[in-house]
């Protein structure tokens, strides 16, 4: 819900620096729920956060914020706290979300666009403003600046703290001390510019601007610049914002992590104070440049550790996948069954089956689900449950890939299909009926060693239409002595010359397998497959089943 231009305040939610949402409080409500259930009035879909986290309520004095949840906390400006009345400009942290609290104006972010001269302009009075500082105080002043270096940290970490980039920003700030202010002001993709509120609370009356003038150049040129004297630089001479602001030397590096300018911090000195020198710059920008290192390598670790929770999970899921295959594989009293499964990414969209139904009968099915990775992978496990439910309800083979068909058209992800090949041979295996459904022909081997493909006929693939029309074939095994299914992994390999492996190459070496047993016969065609493949990464799915007497 975005907030009316007459809301009295509102709240500002992000995540990093991409702003999620504006949320007007109307002072007549409840509240304002804070959660990660469907019905929060602010919903933050994370694991960190509770199905009741929080709740901003209205209260004589203003608004405050109090914790639901059980265990639950959230920082306030820094700060870590169960409950805590707001005032205007406050940060809620609520990892990985930031809300902040504001008033009418306030929430005026600067916009951003690039005229034909390629300058940057900015075009809000409000856009920069923080707070004034007292400089008596030499360490009140590096505690309140180091406070709004944590709600820069916040805003570029997002999860936690990083002990060195701390280290090295205290530094910086104490070769800043004398600055009159020194401000960080955050760089956003989507609304420009928008000050970083400290932890601190300061005094609503003293309000301070910064040279936006400055800010854009160097967001601009994306590096660090050294105003020594405002008045006297051409650059900067009837700049209002600097004349307006009283402004002596400037420092502004801006904060570049992995390419992207995030925050630029902006050091300002009067004409009364002693300038910024070259030093103080070079100074500047060397500690600038080692945070971002140790923010980088930070969120690199993060990355590094999120991929790891992401590889246990397919992992888990391919494990799990791994069982929807039989095994040990049935076989029938008047032959030998053997099948291979080689997945081209960490989950297959291949899946092979092996049964014996109750009359005895061997059923071998070979099938491949469009796409590849998670949607394939769930493809392939509701193709095995619905076949195997469908051949235990359905005797006719028509009718089992019929039901088969219209189980996939509702439950397949969007756009998947599947293209496979059922076989179902007689209880003594004198012949077999073969459900083809738009996969390639099932490749017979013969008692002189040649291979026949059949049938040819390419029928259509399971899932994609309301009804599967296609015909059962029936054939007598009397020349044949067995049977190979494979999916299009197999044919689609490439060598170096990027040339297809092929079918015709595939049933050369089906026929050239000096062992007629399935595992040998698969073996020897995957050494045949590498061999010609030369090392080329895997591009599909590689699944075969084999089966001899």
């Amino acid at each position: 819900m975005s907030a009316p231009a007459t809301s009295t305040h509102r709240l500002v939610i992000r995540r990093e620096l991409r702003l999620i949402e504006r949320v007007a409080l109307d002072p007549n409500s409840e509240g304002v729920l804070i959660g990660n259930a469907p019905n929060a009035d602010i919903r933050l879909e994370h694991s960190n956060i509770a199905a009741r986290h929080a709740v901003i309520e209205p209260v004589p004095t203003g608004w405050r914020i109090r914790a639901v949840g059980a265990n639950v906390t959230f920082r306030v400006n820094g700060r870590k706290a169960a409950e805590a009345e707001l005032l205007e400009g406050d940060v809620i942290d609520v990892r990985p979300f930031t809300i902040t609290y504001l008033g009418p104006e306030r929430d005026r972010a600067a916009r951003t666009h690039t005229s034909g001269d390629g300058s940057l302009h900015l075009a809000d009075e409000n856009a920069v403003t923080t707070y004034a500082r007292d400089a008596s105080d030499p360490v009140t002043v590096i505690r309140q600046r180091l406070d709004d270096l944590y709600a820069l940290a916040r805003l570029i970490l997002s999860r936690k703290d990083n002990g060195a980039f701390w280290q090295i920003m205290h530094a910086a700030l104490q070769r800043c001390l004398t600055a009159d202010r020194c401000v960080i002001v955050g760089v956003d993709d989507t609304d420009g510019l928008f000050r970083l509120a400290p932890r601190a609370r300061i005094a609503a009356d003293a309000p301070l601007g910064v040279s936006r003038s400055v800010l854009y150049d160097v967001i601009e040129a994306g590096q660090g610049m050294l105003v020594e004297n405002v008045g006297t630089d051409v650059r900067y001479a009837e700049a209002q914002s600097l004349v307006d602001h009283r402004s002596g030397s400037v420092i502004c590096v801006p904060v570049i992590v992995e390419g992207t300018t995030r925050a630029v911090l902006y050091a300002d000195r009067m004409k009364a104070r002693v300038p910024f020198n070259p030093e103080d710059l070079n100074f500047a920008i060397a500690a600038i440049d080692l945070a971002v290192s140790a923010v980088s390598m930070d969120e690199l670790s993060e990355r590094s550790r999120e991929l790891s929770h992401l590889k246990g999970r397919i992992d888990a899921g391919r494990d799990m996948q791994k069982l929807l295959l039989p095994d040990p594989i049935p076989q029938p009293d008047w032959g030998s069954v053997a099948a291979i499964n080689i997945p081209a990414e960490q989950m297959s969209g291949d899946i092979y089956d092996v049964i014996i139904d109750r009359r005895g009968r061997l059923v071998v099915s070979l099938a491949d689900i469009s796409g590849k990775g998670v949607p394939a992978a769930f493809g392939t496990a509701v193709l095995q449950t619905s076949l195997r439910q469908a051949l235990t309800d359905h005797d006719d083979l028509q009718t089992v890939m019929r039901s088969l068909n219209a189980t996939l058209s509702h439950s397949l992800p969007g756009g998947c299909f599947a293209t496979m090949v059922v076989c179902r041979f007689a209880p003594d295996g004198s012949s077999v009926e073969i459900a083809n459904a738009g996969h390639h022909a099932p490749l017979w081997r013969r008692n002189d060693q040649s291979i026949l493909a059949f049938p040819e006929r390419v029928a259509i693939a399971v899932g994609i239409m309301p009804e599967w029309d296609d015909e059962i074939i029936v054939k007598e095994l009397k020349k044949e002595t067995g049977l190979l299914l494979s999916s299009d992994g197999v044919t689609e390999a490439i060598d170096d010359d990027d040339e297809e492996y092929g079918l015709d190459r595939l049933q050369a070496c089906y026929a050239d397998a000096p062992n007629r047993l399935p595992t040998a016969v698969l073996q020897h065609i995957i050494e045949d497959i590498t061999a010609f493949s030369a090392g080329r990464a895997q591009r599909d799915d590689l699944t075969m089943l084999a089966v001899s007497w």
